[in-house]
């Protein structure tokens, strides 16, 4: 909806789809998750600890590699 321009904001986006503005800031940094991390958490290989609570509350960084370090997911690749 962003992307399209339906809505403009992320309070907008918030209040069309009935969430709290903080809640969907913090599930849209997992839109800029490395390719590679997504696809190791959707194999099952990432860390046993790794949860979507974990990655909801990060500071997600837009550097792919600073990603892997922060979610210890040294072995996957651009």
């Amino acid at each position: 909806m962003l992307a399209t321009g339906e809505v403009n904001s992320v309070e907008a986006l918030a209040k069309q789809a009935g969430q709290e503005r903080r809640h969907v800031g913090k599930t849209l940094g997992l839109a800029f998750l490395a390719p590679d991390i997504v696809k190791a958490i959707l194999a099952g290989d990432h860390p046993t600890g790794l949860r979507l609570t974990h990655l909801l509350d990060a500071d997600i960084p837009l550097s792919w590699a600073k990603q892997r370090v922060l979610f210890r997911l040294p072995n996957c690749a651009d």
